[in-house]
C-alpha cells in the first residue's frame, strides 16, 4: 500500500518478505535474510538497499512478544514490510497522521520508524518494573521459592 511518493507499505507474513523486496531488486543475501525468522536484528547492505530488520518488543495480556518489521531504504523510497497486529507499524501509522510531512523523504520516514522502534521498548521497561514490584510485595510477606526464582529471573 502506497503511504506516500517515496513510502510504500506490505503486510505480509514472513515468507512472503523476500517475494517482495526481489520485485524491487534486493540482493540475493538480502533476500535469504529476509526469507528466514531470525532472532536478532540484522542489515544488509547492497549499492541500491539498506534492508534492516527489528524485533519490536510489546506486552498483550501480560505476555511479552516480538514482531518482525523490516525496512528496505534507497536513497529515493522506503519499503516497509510487516506481519498483521504489528504494534510498531500502528504507532507509527498513527506518527504519521499527525504529522504527514514526515513522509516526504526517505529520511523522514525512518526518523519516524526509528522513534517508534526505540520507543517499543519502554513496553519491556516497564512490564519487568511491574513485575518486580509485585515480586518484592509479595517477598516481603512471605515469600516462596518460585517468587524468589521469578525475582532472579527479572533482575537478571
Amino acid at each position: 500500500m502506497q503511504k506516500s511518493d517515496v513510502w510504500l507499505d506490505y503486510e505480509v507474513e514472513g515468507d512472503k518478505m523476500a517475494e517482495i523486496a526481489k520485485q524491487f531488486g534486493a540482493h540475493d543475501l538480502q533476500l535469504r535474510a529476509l526469507d528466514k525468522y531470525h532472532r536478532v536484528p540484522q542489515a544488509t547492505e547492497s549499492d541500491d538497499w539498506l534492508i534492516a530488520t527489528f524485533l519490536v518488543p510489546s506486552v498483550s495480556h501480560g505476555t511479552l512478544k516480538t514482531s518482525r518489521l523490516s525496512v528496505m531504504m534507497s536513497d529515493q523510497q522506503v519499503v516497509t514490510l510487516h506481519g498483521p497486529e504489528n504494534k510498531a507499524m500502528e504507532t507509527i501509522l498513527e506518527r504519521v497522521e499527525l504529522r504527514p510531512q514526515l513522509t516526504q523523504s526517505p529520511t523522514g520516514v525512518m526518523a519516524v520508524i526509528a522513534d517508534a522502534v526505540t520507543e517499543s521498548f519502554t513496553a519491556i521497561i516497564d512490564y519487568v518494573d511491574d513485575a518486580v514490584d509485585r515480586l518484592e510485595d509479595i517477598m516481603v510477606n512471605r515469600p516462596s521459592n518460585r517468587e524468589l526464582h521469578k525475582l532472579y529471573h527479572y533482575k537478571k
